[in-house]
Parts: C-alpha cells; sequence; structure tokens
C-alpha cells in the first residue's frame, strides 16, 4: 500500500446558472482566507492585510466613477437624441436645441435662434403633417432598433422556477429557455441576485452595453420609461465585471454581493443625481449637471417652517399615496400577467413596441407637457405632487376664509396669514408618499427626497407621510411592485424580511428519494456520475446527496461540489473508489491480480457537520432558519437517523403553489 497527497484539490469557485448560493459555506471560506492572511506575520504580513483592505475601498470608488460616466453618457445621449426628432442644430450637431439656442446674456434657451434648423425646413416642407410624420418616424425608429437589439442579444439560460418544478414530475427535458436579460427595469433581477441566487449572463458585458444603448434609444423615442431602474442594473453590471479584478470577490459569492449591493446604491445615486459619496458629490460640483449652480435637482427654499395643524393633512397624503400605489401596482401586474404575458405579445414583443412608440409619438407631438421620460418614479412622484398641492390650496383657501379660527390664530402671524400654509410642502410631501405606496421604500426613500430637494426642515413630514402610505398599501396589496414583478417572473426569492403564514407541516416539505452516498458501501467514480447525471438531467443541479453511515447522517456533499470533485480525478479510472470522512490521500491497494485498486478521497469536498432539524421541527422554525442564515438546505433527521432533505427551492415552490396563503 502506498499513499500520494493530492494535488491541485480544493473548494468549488462557481455555481450553476439559477441555483442558490450557499451563504454560509461563502462564509467560511471567506473567514479562512482572511486567517490565512493574517497569519503572515512581519512586514509581508502588514502588507497583505493592507491590500486585502484596500481592495474594497478601490472598486467601490471605481464602481462610482464608471457609474456616474456610464450615466452621463446615458443622460448627454438622451438630450441629443431628443432633439432629432425635430430638428438638429446647424453650428454643432451635437448639441440639442437647448445649448444650440443658449443665450448667455438671459441664462435662458432662445425659442427663435436661427441656429436651430427644423426637418420642415431641411426638405421645404413647412407643414404640419409633416412635422408631425418625422417626429413619429424618428421616434419610431430608435424604439424599434433598441427592441431589435435587445431582442437578438438574449441568452439561453435555465427555465423558470415553475418550469424546474414542473420537472419534479420528470418533465423536464434538458433545454434551456431563450432570455432577454436587457429587458425590462432590472430591479426584480437585481433582488433576486442578492438575495442569494445566481442569474448567469444578467449581470455580464453583453448585458451592460445592450442595457446602456437601448436605454438611451428608448428615452429618446420618448417613450412613457424611467431609467431609474435601468441605472441601477447597469451599475450591478459594472460591480459585476469589475469585481473579477480580484479573487476576493471574483471567487467567492457571497462576498460578491457586498460589492453588488454597493453597486445598486450607486446606480441610485445616478439616478437622482443625489450627492453620495465623494466621487459623485465631486463630480456633480464640478461639471454643474444642471446648468443651476446647485448640485440637487429640485431644490426647495421655503422660509416658513410647518405647523402641527397640518400633519393631519399629511396623515391624509400618505392614506392617499399608499391607495394610489397599491392600485398601481397591482394594475400593473395584472397587465403583465393576463396582457403581456398571456396573448400574442408575448411572442412578438418588437411588434409590441412599434405599436407602443406610435401612440406614445402621437401623444407627445400634440403636447410638450408629456414629452419626460415616465417609467414608476416619475409618474408617481408627479401625481402625489399633483395631489398633495391641490390639498395644500384646500388647506391654504381654509386659513385665509377663516383666519379667526382658534387651531389657526394660535400658529398663524396674523400679519403673514398668506404664508401661514403653503402648498409647495404639500406636493413635495404627496410625492414622497405616492412613490412609497408603489415601491414601498422607507429609509432610503426619505433620503432620496431630501437630496432631491434639499429641505431637511420637512424631513418629519415625508417620514410620516411614507410610513403611512406603506402600511395602507401592505393593507391593500402585501407586496410592492417589484416583489408583484419577482413572482411574475418566476424568480426564486424569499424574502428576509416577510412574514409567511401557512398550514404546512416540515414533513411535507421533505424530500425523501434524495439519492444517498453511503460509505459503507463502494462508491466508484462511474456510480458517482451516474448519480451527479440523474439529478442534473431532472432540473436538481443545485441539489445535493446526503452522506450516511448505515442510517445515521454523517455529512452531504453538494452536486456541484461532487462535479467539481471528479473533475480533478478525470485522469483515474472510472473503476477509483471514492471515499468520504476518511484522511485526504489517494490511495492504490495491490488486489492481488496484479492489478491496483485505486481509492481517492473526497472528505475535503464534504460537509461533515451539516445543519440538521428534526422531522418533529415546526416549519417556522425552518422557515427561519432559510431566511435568517440563507441556507441552501437543511438535513432532516430523527435521532441523528437521515430522514430526508427541505431545498430552499422547494420552499420557493410551496409559495408558488400555495400563492397569498403565505
Amino acid at each position: 500500500r502506498h499513499a500520494i497527497v493530492r494535488e491541485g484539490g480544493g473548494i468549488r469557485v462557481w455555481y450553476d446558472d439559477y441555483t442558490t448560493i450557499d451563504w454560509i459555506h461563502d462564509y467560511v471560506k471567506e473567514r479562512v482566507r482572511v486567517r490565512k492572511i493574517h497569519s503572515v506575520k512581519g512586514v509581508r504580513g502588514y502588507f497583505m492585510k493592507a491590500f486585502d483592505s484596500f481592495q474594497g475601498w478601490f472598486l467601490v470608488f471605481l464602481i462610482g466613477v464608471i457609474t456616474a460616466y456610464v450615466a452621463g453618457a446615458v443622460d448627454l445621449a438622451v438630450e441629443w437624441g431628443s432633439g432629432l426628432k425635430e430638428g438638429y442644430c446647424s453650428t454643432d450637431v451635437f448639441k440639442n436645441k437647448s445649448f444650440c439656442c443658449y443665450n448667455s446674456s438671459n441664462t435662458e434657451a432662445d425659442q427663435s435662434c436661427n441656429e436651430w434648423v427644423t426637418w420642415s425646413q431641411v426638405f421645404y416642407k413647412d407643414s404640419w403633417w409633416f412635422n408631425y410624420f418625422t417626429y413619429v418616424f424618428v421616434a419610431f425608429c430608435f424604439a424599434v432598433c433598441a427592441a431589435i437589439l435587445v431582442k437578438y442579444n438574449s441568452l439561453y439560460a435555465t427555465p423558470s422556477l415553475k418550469s424546474s418544478s414542473r420537472s419534479r414530475s420528470g418533465n423536464f427535458n434538458g433545454k434551456k429557455e431563450r432570455k432577454s436579460y436587457a429587458a425590462g427595469s432590472g430591479i426584480p433581477e437585481v433582488k433576486t441576485i442578492l438575495s442569494g441566487f445566481v442569474i448567469r449572463g444578467f449581470l455580464g458585458v453583453r448585458t451592460l452595453w445592450v442595457k446602456s444603448l437601448t436605454l438611451a434609444m428608448v428615452v429618446t423615442a420618448g417613450m412613457t420609461l424611467g431609467k431609474e431602474g435601468p441605472f441601477v442594473h447597469i451599475a450591478c453590471c459594472i460591480g459585476n465585471i469589475l469585481s473579477r479584478m480580484f479573487n476576493k470577490y471574483n471567487k467567492n459569492e457571497g462576498k460578491r454581493r457586498e460589492i453588488l449591493s454597493a453597486s445598486a446604491a450607486a446606480g441610485v445615486s445616478v439616478a437622482f443625481a443625489a450627492p453620495i459619496g465623494g466621487v459623485l458629490f465631486s463630480l456633480e460640483e464640478i461639471i454643474d449637471p444642471f446648468g443651476t449652480g446647485k448640485i440637487v435637482m429640485f431644490q426647495v427654499s421655503y422660509d416658513n417652517d410647518w405647523h402641527v395643524f397640518e400633519s393631519v393633512s399629511f396623515i391624509i397624503l400618505g392614506v392617499l399615496g399608499g391607495v394610489f400605489g397599491a392600485i398601481l401596482s397591482k394594475l400593473i401586474a395584472l397587465y403583465t400577467k393576463y396582457v403581456r404575458n398571456g396573448t400574442w405579445l408575448k411572442d412578438h414583443p418588437i411588434t409590441e413596441v412599434g405599436i407602443v412608440v406610435i401612440i406614445t409619438a402621437t401623444v407627445n407631438f400634440l403636447t410638450k407637457h408629456t414629452r419626460v421620460p415616465a417609467g414608476i418614479f416619475i409618474p408617481s412622484l408627479l401625481i402625489g405632487a399633483c395631489t398633495g398641492r391641490m390639498l395644500g390650496l384646500a388647506v391654504q383657501w381654509l386659513t385665509l376664509t377663516y383666519p379667526d379660527f382658534p387651531i389657526f390664530t394660535s400658529v398663524c402671524d396674523p400679519y403673514k396669514v398668506n404664508d401661514c400654509v403653503n402648498p409647495g410642502v404639500y406636493a413635495m410631501v404627496g410625492a414622497a408618499a405616492c412613490l412609497a405606496g408603489v415601491t414601498r421604500m422607507t429609509v432610503s426613500l426619505t433620503v432620496i427626497m431630501f437630496e432631491l430637494t434639499g429641505a431637511l426642515t420637512y424631513i418629519l413630514p415625508i417620514m410620516t407621510a411614507i410610513m403611512i402610505a406603506k402600511w395602507v398599501a401592505d393593507g391593500i396589496v402585501k407586496h410592492g411592485l417589484y416583489d408583484l414583478l419577482i413572482s411574475l417572473n418566476d424568480h426564486p426569492f424569499l424574502d428576509s424580511k416577510a412574514e409567511y403564514i401557512t398550514t404546512a407541516a416540515t414533513v411535507d416539505l421533505i424530500q425523501r428519494d434524495t439519492e444517498v452516498i453511503d460509505i459503507n458501501q463502494r462508491n466508484t467514480i462511474f456510480d458517482l456520475k451516474t448519480k451527479l447525471n440523474k439529478i442534473v438531467n431532472r432540473g436538481h443541479s443545485d441539489d445535493g446527496f446526503p452522506v450516511v453511515d448505515g442510517t445515521l447522517l454523517v455529512g452531504y456533499i453538494a452536486a456541484n461540489e461532487l462535479e467539481h470533485a471528479l473533475k480533478h480525478v478525470d485522469e483515474l479510472p472510472e473503476s477509483t473508489e471514492c471515499q468520504f470522512g476518511k484522511t485526504e490521500f489517494e490511495i492504490s491497494i495491490p488486489n492481488g491480480h496484479d492489478h491496483e485498486h485505486k481509492i481517492t478521497n473526497f472528505t475535503a469536498y464534504t460537509d461533515l457537520a451539516p445543519l440538521t432539524v428534526s422531522k418533529n421541527a415546526s416549519l417556522e422554525v425552518v422557515l427561519e432558519l432559510f431566511k435568517k442564515l440563507g441556507l441552501r438546505y437543511v438535513c432532516v433527521v430523527n435521532c441523528g437517523h437521515y430522514v430526508g432533505v427541505i431545498h430552499k427551492k422547494q420552499l420557493l415552490e410551496l409559495n408558488i403553489v400555495v400563492g397569498e396563503t403565505w
């Protein structure tokens, strides 16, 4: 008998597409890496620790800079392309109408400048119909070209969660679906990825350039689409690509999601032009992005403070914002489910875009007030602001009509009764409440509103309206818009903050037909490959194999861990026996017939202490384990004897089945 130390081994790096990551595994792997760095003494160890700390800060800095420049490029392209629907600048073709006709003497765009040439002047067709045709035609070209780019730059990906659940009955055919990852806002998918699921290609280079280019094109076309959600997606693409620079993040999916979270924050920052972080703040100070000399998008400079009696009005705005947000979210979800995904439009997205852009361009041509980008954020803010201002005007009318009313006389200056109530404050509060009802954001939305307006005085009314709007909206429709879209798109997402209510029991979720690896039996490379192929062909690539000693559970090896281990022994014959839970050696034993009985060890790839629960444990406890610890699986035992396994996807599949009863 002789032993050879196995070289080239290690812990797996990559996860399969549309599988959940193992947070605990990645956390342990990171702690082992950090412990090795801190074990190095002397000057070399000092520089290693300094460089390790430097990586995260440098990466976040780089993401902020590049995201800001990409967002700036998109904004410039939109401003330039939007003018092409009406004409071009004769002095500089790359200037839009505002800059072409900019009059430095009064710092306003001169509406009667000769430098701007309309298409009717170019073709000597000075008619209303010709201007209308060229406006719609240019918008149509931009929108349809963007739709073609998105559709034909799609990627083949793992089927959705519902397809995976159908595979439980054996109907999985192994084929992948073609998905356009650059379509939509991207926020539902980003939330799913941050929760611990892998969607390969969604944050890749191809998605980045297609998303950036087509975002500029569709907004230029004047379609009712917003830039806020896509900017978050673009920023996460940048963060994912740049994280490959350092193995610390490239080879650890858990650590990578820390960078993706920071990237999402950068996307929100550039979307609202909020001065978050030194990089973005300095850029905004230098380039003066709004041409106003201010670093906020909508500066508010009210001199008077708000009064206690106005709290009732702010509460009303919160209720109205919650009702509107809940209704809008539900209507969008119903349209997506029954119209976009339930009719012929599902298979003809380019036709849908063409029809929508013709209608949108016609409306925009008839009225200039409808030509700002729309989407979710801006319309919600606008509707809430209009509602709030109407209520503010009503309260102001009351103070002017009944100035001697006790509530008003106690707080309003009799010599400045006109300034007692400012409708603009109500507009700001109403805008925040309406957006909170749609997105269910709370703290982040409060900060965004402050950064948008610079009005720190009105933070308390804004916070009050936002919280009430969220409570009301949650009472009408349980989930916000993005959570509804996650469910409609079949993305596997288990909300760590949500409360789940179900009548199911733990035993109902136990997967009892999972093949096991018994250490008392001879497990050859051929046998393990056969078992691995079975679960992969069934669509269970994120499953694994419990390792048992008879009926006692002694370990667990994930399918991708086993696949990684088998790749390291490709040079060995398939008759080689694989051991689990032994020493880390490759052993050759003569069998008496002048042939060697080879044995290789897979202990390094095996979890020898898998997390277990009793089969009698309540389902609420199991849910909390998955939500709070980010588990990928949990083994079910009965007094140490193996019973079965519960996988995270099974919880999500049950969620699909029982729907709102959760």
